[in-house]
């Protein structure tokens, strides 16, 4: 086991039709593997390989959920699987607004979207944001709110967090 000293926090506000997600990782930030600057580039898959900050998203009646996947690097992509890890294709998600920023004592993460480009109408949603990081020297470390197996498995919807939609005003 990798001797961790990471402490990751995720933050997630809904409002006025608009999704946004945080993440702010304290900690030994400089044994995660991150590159020195930030550029936007391009949708690339696999990104889960590397530091990646993810977002499960979904319908609590619905097998079928949104995979978001962003690297520091500047790539991202957006999936949607059909059903438990399986039937899982690109979908098309207008250009997100997401950036990285490495301080002296923390990596910050900040992305959001309008929630009109899902397909979610019911009165809540569920929700896994989760971090896949590369530790020196290339060991991956999974982090979520509860792994219900041993291993890590972000699909199990089991443990995903319930978002109620209609005690806010959209």
């Amino acid at each position: 086991m990798y001797p961790l000293n990471i402490f990751p926090v995720a933050k997630i506000i809904v409002g006025k039709g608009i999704f946004t997600l945080s993440f702010r990782i304290t900690g030994a930030i400089d044994e995660i593997v991150f590159p020195e600057k930030f550029e936007l580039i391009s949708r690339e898959t696999g990104l889960w390989n590397s530091t990646c900050f993810e977002l499960f998203i979904s319908e609590p009646e619905t097998e079928t959920y949104h995979e978001f996947n962003f690297s520091p690097e500047g790539y991202w992509n957006c999936f949607i699987n059909r059903y438990y890890r399986s039937g899982i294709n690109e979908v098309e998600f207008s250009e997100p607004d997401f950036s990285f920023k490495k301080l002296p004592d923390s990596i910050n993460f900040h992305f959001s979207f309008a929630l009109e480009n899902l397909p979610y109408t019911g009165k809540s949603i569920l929700l896994n944001p989760v971090l896949v990081l590369e530790m020196k020297p290339g060991i991956l470390t999974y982090w979520a709110n509860i792994h219900p197996q041993k291993e890590a498995d972000f699909h199990d919807k089991s443990k995903w967090l319930i978002y109620n939609l209609s005690l806010i005003h959209i």
